[in-house]
């Protein structure tokens, strides 16, 4: 039940970004999350940050009606923000957070990173 204000900025380079492709829809995937929602998904989902844009209303996760490596591109070359690619998944990540980039393609090492860090935890 909690909420946050999600900052106005992510909304604006989420609309360049369709602009950017003629994108006539996102369909939202992940915006906001709590703390203890976050840190859920930063233990079980490989790439999720324990400090993440999510948690202060500065991040979504998106899908577009239009060519995803296009928009993903696109959002990279405005630098307003950090850009995820998850290329397996059909989504990407957009915040307003400080200028960076980074791709999780699923081919296994996600998982095995995973693996690692939760076997490092129990030591």
């Amino acid at each position: 039940g909690e909420r946050i204000a999600i900052d106005v900025g992510v909304m604006d380079f989420l609309a360049a970004v369709m602009d950017a492709v003629g994108a006539g829809h996102a369909t939202v995937l992940s915006a906001y999350r709590t703390r203890a929602t976050n840190a859920m998904l930063a233990r079980t989902t490989f790439g999720v940050a324990d400090n993440s844009q999510h948690i202060y209303g500065r991040a979504l996760d998106i899908r577009l009606d239009a060519r995803i490596e296009d928009a993903m591109a696109a959002a990279r070359a405005m630098r307003r923000g950090g850009v995820g690619w998850y290329p397996r998944s059909g989504f990407f990540h957009l915040d307003s957070g400080p200028v960076r980039n980074w791709t999780l393609d699923g081919q296994g090492l996600d998982q095995l990173l995973l693996r690692l860090r939760a076997l490092l935890g129990r030591l």
